[in-house]
């Protein structure tokens, strides 16, 4: 997949820049047998690529709310109510492998506020299951549930955003860690 999206990328530049030079008969482009090379000044590089930059960051702005921000984690599960702070996470890719849906990770004693149970080590409770799961410092089975509503809120904006997530139950103390592909419309 990844060497496909290289060749593909490849032959689209290769593309553009080779229409652009035989269309437009610019001065600046330069091809030869498997090489092309555009001749501008470092200074008109510096100031195209700080005017794209503020151009994505004012367009994030315009947006609403960034993965950056603030974000409040609601978990709704048989009539009890959990707000957390949240942490959106580009690192948290954990997908349960049955339905696909992404894993928000939550602390441990997250689990009592909602149930009223314990969470123990060697008991799945009732309307859980283990998925094998791996961080940087350990790697083992996490208990995961469905909720009956999880909602992302913005902190800047106070947009909710109702996400198809799993919870999941490790140890991140009272946040909740969630992949910012969730927050996405």
């Amino acid at each position: 997949m990844n060497t496909g999206a290289f060749l593909i990328a490849n032959l689209l530049l290769a593309g553009a820049v080779q229409a652009a030079e035989s269309w437009l008969k610019p001065g600046f482009i330069c091809t030869g047998n498997s090489f092309f090379y555009v001749d501008f000044s470092l200074l008109l590089l510096l100031a195209v690529t700080a005017l794209l930059y503020f151009a994505v960051c004012f367009a994030g702005k315009l947006s609403g709310c960034t993965a950056k921000g603030e974000w409040t984690v609601v978990i709704r599960y048989r009539g009890k109510i959990v707000r957390l702070e949240g942490l959106a996470d580009t690192g948290n890719l954990l997908t349960d492998f049955f339905t696909g849906l992404p894993v928000v990770i939550c602390g441990r004693e997250v689990y009592s506020e909602l149930t009223g149970g314990e969470l123990s080590e060697e008991i799945v409770p009732d309307g859980m299951r283990l998925i094998p799961c791996s961080t940087v410092s350990e790697s083992g089975l996490m208990p995961i549930m469905r909720p009956d509503e999880l909602i992302i809120i913005c902190g800047e904006n106070g947009e909710r955003k109702s996400a198809g997530a799993l919870v999941g139950f490790g140890n991140c103390g009272r946040r909740a860690v969630f992949n910012p592909e969730l927050i996405k419309y």
